[in-house]
C-alpha cells in the first residue's frame, strides 16, 4: 500500500490468486477496509478469483466450487475480481479444472506446471476438460511464476545469483548485519538481516534481462512476454520501478519491461499469435519428472487430510441438504454459521496447509480450525436433524413409544448394517428389544451390550435434567432407508417394572454367526482366511474368485520431506510374520463378524544423517487392522490402527487384486479417471520419468471387464497400481512419516526441532475392499463407495404433542440414475432458490430423472457460481436430464 502512495510506476499487485490474505489484514486493520476497496476497484490491488489457493486433490471436489463462490463474493464485495485462473502451484491440477474455471465466467489461467518440452514444445496451449470445455493456458517458463524474481531482481536488486549452489546464503560475519534469537524464550528462528544490501547494479543489468529472455524463449509470441515478479516469503520491492526504468534505458534496443497485470498480458498475447496454432493439453496436469512436482504432498499428514475429509462429508451430506429441504416447512437455513465452517475447511485446504509443508505451526494450527469446523458441523447437524423429527407426523403412534428415524443423506436407497446405541428408560427394567417398522416387519438387529447410565436433557430455556437410562449396544440390519430422506423405526422392548435385575445378567449369544471357529469369515458370499503371514486369504464364494494372499502391511524408509518421497539409497522393506502377531474376534453375530489382527512391527527409529541408510536402532510399533464383514455384502472394511513410536518412514497396505487389468478407474474430481496399471522399473523403483503414486476421492478399481475389485477409503488419498504375477495389484498410502522441513535453495532446506510431519502417536485409517462383477459402473462401484464413506445417521426420539407436516417414511428428491453422482443440494448463495449440482464422472451419456416431492414452480439450468443459464422444464414433478460425458450440470429450483 505503501508503495502504491509513493509510487506512481507501481500499477499493479496480486495477492496470489486469493483473497483471504484481506481478511487477515483486516482483522488487525479494520479501518483501513475504504482503503482497500479503492485500490481493488482501480485495478491496483487484484484479488482472488479464489477464497484460499487449495490443493486439487487432498479436496473435495464440491470444495473447489464452494472455494471459488466464495472467492467471487468477496472479491465482488471488495470491488472486483481477477478474471484469470490463477493455480500457481505445483502440486498438479486436476482435469476438470477448466471446466470449473469457465463456469465461473474464467478463460484464461496461468500455471506452475504444464507438460515436459517432448509433448508441448510451446508455454502457451489450450487445456482441454474432459467434458471438451477449454481455457487458454501458460505454464509461463523456466522458473515458472518467479523468472523475473530470479534472474533479475535478485541479481539487480537484492544482489546474488539463486542458479548457483552457495550463491545464495549469507554469513554471521559479513555487511548485513545478521540477527538471531539464541535463549531458550526467543530463540530457534530465522536470522534477520538487519542491513541488507538493497540497491540497483546497473551493471548486471544486461546480463538479467538476456536471462529473462531466455526463460520465455518457447513462448508462441514473439512480441509479447510474460515475466512475473515474486516468490514464497518475499515482498515487493521499492526498488524495482526504478531497475526497470534503467533497464529500459540500458536495453531499449532488446525490450520494453511494462509492469501490468494478467488480463493485459493475455489481451496483448492473443493480439499477437494465430490462436489457432496452439496445440490442445488434456487431462490432468501432474507430469514428472518427479522432482519437479510435488505429488508426494497428497500422504503427507494424512490425519490432517482424514479430519478434513470428515468435515467436508458432514456439511455436505448431513447438513446442507436436509437444511435445504427444511426451508420449505419454514425452517431458517443457518447459512452464517455454514459459511464459518466453510471457511475453516478452506483455510485447511490451502495447498502447503493440508500438506503441513513450511513452519512446524501450520499443522497444529490446521488441526485447530478443521477442528473448528467439525464443532461446528456436529451442532448445526444435530439441529437440522432435530427440525425433520419435529415435522414428522406421528399422531398415530402410542405416547411412550420410542422411535428410531434413519437418515439416510444419499441419493441411493440404503440397505446395510448399521451401529448404534439405544437408550430406554431405566424403570422398564427392559432385559431385551424389537426393532420394527410401522408395517410390523421385524428389524434384524444384535445386541453387543447393555449398561445403566445417565443422559442430560437441555432446552435453550431450562437448565439441564436427568435421564435415567438403560443402554443397549446393538447392529440393525435396516433396508430400504429412502434415498435423500428417513424412514422411522419403532422400538419395542420388554416392560418388566416391579422385577429386581438378575445381577449375573442373560447372556447373549451369536446366532449363525459370521466369523467361524476357526477365526475366518464367511457370510455366504465372501469367505476371509487370516494366513499365517497375517496376510488375508479371500475367495469371492459367488464367482470362485481367489485371493491368496492379499492385505500385506509394508513399511519403507523415507528420507524425503512433505513434498517427495525419496527412498534412502540403501532401503529396508519390512513386512509383518506370523511370530509378531496374534488373532481376535471382537464382535460375532449374524449380522456383522470382526476380527483383530494384532501386529507388532520392529522398525527402524528413522534415517541416519548421510540419509542413505535407515537407522540401526530399532522400536516395536503396534498395529491392529480391525477386519469387518457384514450381512450380505461383498464389502469388506478394515480400520488400522498404528501407535507410530518411529520417524522417516512410509506405511502403506498391498492388495493383489488376482485381477487381470491393464488399466485402472479411479474417483476423481468430477470425473472417474483412467488410467494404466503402472509396472515398476529398475529405476529406482519408479515409472521413468512419470508420476508414480497418484490421487483419488473415494475409491480405484480394477476390472477385467468380467469381475473386479475397488479400494474405497475414508480421507486417503494416496494410491499406486503394480503388477504382481501377471495381476494387478494396488497399494494404498497409510501415512509417510518425515522430516518438517523450509526450502531454501533447491536441495537445502531448514530443518526444525519438532516435527509434526512425523505423525507421532497413534493414528487411525479406515478403506474397505469390494468384489464385483463387470466394470466400475454395472458392479455399482461408485454407490458402493458413497454408502461405505456416507453412512446413515440415527437419531432417537418419542411420539411428542404435536402432529408434524411429513410422513414416517419420506424421501425428498429421488433420482432415477446410480451412474450419476450427486455432489450439492443447498440454498443458493442470493435467493431462497435450492441449487442441486450433478456430475456424469463418465465416458458415456447418461440419462438422469430427478422427482421432486415438493412442488416445484420453476427450475434453472445454471453455471456453478449460480448464473442462470436456461429455463428447464417440469412435468408431473420431474425433471429429465440428458448428461453428457464428463458434464458437471448445476440447476436451480424454487420449491413450495
Amino acid at each position: 500500500m505503501a508503495m502504491f502512495d509513493n509510487d506512481p510506476d507501481f500499477h499493479t499487485f496480486i495477492i496470489d490468486g486469493q483473497t483471504v490474505v484481506l481478511e487477515d489484514y483486516l482483522a488487525i486493520k479494520p479501518y483501513n477496509r475504504a482503503r482497500i476497496e479503492e485500490l481493488v476497484r482501480s485495478g491496483k490491488l487484484q484479488i482472488g478469483p479464489w477464497y484460499t489457493l487449495p490443493d486439487h486433490t487432498s479436496s473435495n471436489p464440491e470444495s473447489l466450487i464452494r472455494n471459488l463462490l466464495l472467492g467471487k463474493q468477496l472479491s465482488l464485495e471488495f470491488g472486483k475480481r481477477m478474471d484469470i485462473g490463477y493455480s500457481i502451484f505445483s502440486f498438479g491440477q486436476i482435469g476438470q479444472l477448466p471446466q470449473i474455471y469457465k463456469n465461473f465466467g474464467i478463460d484464461e489461467l496461468i500455471f506452475y506446471k504444464g507438460a515436459p518440452l517432448n509433448e508441448l514444445k510451446f508455454n502457451e496451449y489450450y487445456w482441454e476438460a474432459p467434458d471438451g470445455s477449454r481455457v487458454l493456458a501458460s505454464r509461463l517458463g523456466d522458473w515458472f511464476r518467479c523468472n523475473f524474481f530470479v534472474y533479475f531482481t535478485v541479481p539487480v536488486i537484492l544482489g546474488g545469483d539463486m542458479n548457483k549452489f552457495g550463491g545464495w546464503k549469507c554469513l554471521f560475519n559479513d555487511k548485513r548485519k545478521l540477527t538471531l534469537g539464541c535463549d531458550p524464550v526467543f530463540g530457534w528462528q530465522p536470522a534477520v538481516e538487519l542491513e541488507p544490501d538493497i540497491r540497483i547494479r546497473r551493471e548486471e543489468i544486461p546480463g538479467a534481462i538476456d536471462n529473462v529472455l531466455h526463460t520465455v524463449r518457447n513462448s508462441h509470441s514473439k512480441n509479447v512476454k510474460i515475466a512475473m515478479e515474486g516468490i514464497d516469503f518475499s515482498c515487493p520491492v521499492p526498488e524495482l520501478t526504478a531497475a526497470m526504468k534503467e533497464a529500459n534505458e540500458i536495453c531499449a534496443d532488446k525490450v520494453e519491461l511494462v509492469q501490468s497485470d494478467l488480463r493485459q498480458y493475455f489481451d496483448d498475447f492473443k493480439k499477437d499469435v494465430d490462436l489457432s496454432m496452439l496445440e490442445v493439453l488434456k487431462g490432468e496436469m501432474r507430469y514428472g519428472p518427479i522432482g519437479k512436482i510435488h505429488s508426494e504432498t497428497i500422504s503427507s499428514t494424512t490425519f490432517l487430510k482424514q479430519l478434513t475429509a470428515k468435515a467436508e462429508t458432514m456439511l455436505l451430506h448431513y447438513i446442507e441438504p436436509y437444511a435445504a429441504f427444511m426451508q420449505q416447512y419454514g425452517y431458517a437455513y443457518p447459512k452464517d454459521i455454514l459459511m464459518e465452517a466453510w471457511r475453516n475447511i478452506m483455510k485447511v485446504e490451502a495447498h502447503d496447509s493440508i500438506h503441513g509443508a513450511g513452519t512446524k505451526e501450520i499443522v497444529s494450527n490446521s488441526v485447530y480450525i478443521i477442528n473448528q469446523a467439525i464443532d461446528i458441523a456436529q451442532a448445526v447437524a444435530r439441529r437440522g436433524f432435530e427440525n425433520v423429527i419435529r415435522q414428522i407426523d406421528t399422531t398415530s403412534v402410542d405416547a411412550d413409544e420410542i422411535l428410531l428415524t434413519v437418515f439416510n443423506p444419499l441419493p441411493y436407497t440404503y440397505d446395510g448394517v448399521i451401529r448404534l446405541k439405544i437408550n430406554l428408560p431405566r424403570e422398564d427394567y427392559a432385559k431385551s428389544l424389537t426393532v420394527k417398522d410401522f408395517d410390523g416387519n421385524v428389524v434384524d438387529s444384535y445386541i453387543y451390550d447393555r449398561c445403566d447410565t445417565v443422559l442430560g436433557a437441555v432446552n435453550p430455556e431450562n437448565r439441564p435434567k436427568s435421564i435415567f437410562v438403560r443402554t443397549f449396544t446393538a447392529d440393525l440390519f435396516v433396508k430400504d432407508i429412502p434415498a435423500l430422506g428417513y424412514k422411522t423405526l419403532r422400538v419395542e422392548r420388554s416392560k418388566n417394572p416391579n422385577s429386581e435385575e438378575n445381577p449375573f445378567g442373560e447372556p447373549y449369544f451369536p446366532y449363525k454367526p459370521i466369523v467361524c471357529r476357526d477365526g475366518s469369515l464367511n457370510n455366504g458370499k465372501l469367505k476371509i482366511t487370516v494366513n499365517p503371514d497375517c496376510t488375508l486369504r479371500i475367495e469371492d464364494l459367488e464367482t470362485g474368485a481367489l485371493q491368496e494372499r492379499t492385505h500385506i502391511l509394508r513399511d519403507s524408509g523415507d528420507a524425503g520431506n512433505v513434498w517427495v518421497n525419496v527412498e534412502p539409497s540403501f532401503n529396508q522393506i519390512h513386512i509383518p510374520l506370523a511370530s509378531a502377531a496374534e488373532l481376535r474376534i471382537r464382535e460375532n453375530s449374524s449380522i456383522r463378524g470382526c476380527v483383530d489382527v494384532c501386529y507388532k512391527l520392529r522398525l527402524p527409529m528413522g534415517v541416519e544423517k548421510d540419509k542413505k541408510h535407515r537407522s540401526a536402532n530399532y522400536r516395536d510399533v503396534d498395529i491392529v487392522s480391525t477386519i469387518s464383514l457384514d450381512r450380505d455384502s461383498k464389502t469388506i472394511k478394515f480400520k488400522t490402527s498404528v501407535n507410530n513410536v518411529v520417524e522417516d518412514h512410509k506405511l502403506s497396505v498391498l492388495f493383489p487384486t488376482g485381477v487381470a487389468a491393464t488399466k485402472s478407474y479411479s474417483d476423481g474430481s468430477f470425473e472417474v479417471v483412467e488410467r494404466p496399471i503402472d509396472y515398476t522399473t529398475n529405476r529406482g523403483g519408479r515409472t521413468g520419468d512419470e508420476i508414480l503414486c497418484h490421487p483419488m476421492q473415494k475409491f480405484i478399481d480394477i476390472s477385467d471387464g468380467k469381475h473386479g475389485v475397488a479400494l474405497m477409503s475414508k480421507g486417503i488419498h494416496e494410491y499406486r497400481t503394480d503388477v504382481i504375477d501377471g495381476k494387478a495389484a494396488v497399494e494404498l498410502t497409510l501415512l509417510r512419516a518425515v522430516t518438517q522441513t523450509f526450502p531454501i535453495h533447491g536441495d537445502v532446506f531448514i530443518e526444525f526441532d519438532e516435527n509434526p510431519a512425523q505423525s507421532q502417536g497413534e493414528q487411525t485409517f479406515e478403506y474397505a475392499l469390494d468384489f464385483h462383477t463387470g466394470d466400475y459402473l454395472e458392479g455399482d462401484v461408485l454407490k458402493t463407495a458413497y454408502c461405505y464413506v456416507v453412512p446413515p445417521a440415527v437419531y432417537q426420539h418419542a411420539p411428542g404433542m404435536h402432529r408434524g407436516m411429513l410422513p414416517l417414511s419420506h424421501s425428498f428428491i429421488t433420482k432415477s440414475n446410480d451412474a450419476v453422482t450427486l455432489h450439492a443440494v443447498k440454498k443458493e448463495e442470493c435467493g431462497d432458490g435450492m441449487i442441486i449440482r450433478l456430475c456424469n464422472p463418465s465416458a458415456e451419456r447418461q440419462q438422469e430423472t430427478l422427482s421432486l416431492k415438493h412442488r416445484c414452480s420453476h427450475a434453472w439450468l445454471c453455471h456453478a457460481d449460480e448464473r442462470e443459464i436456461a429455463p428447464v422444464g417440469i412435468k408431473d414433478g420431474c425433471i429429465q436430464l440428458d448428461i453428457e460425458p464428463y458434464k458437471i450440470v448445476t440447476l436451480k429450483l424454487l420449491l413450495h
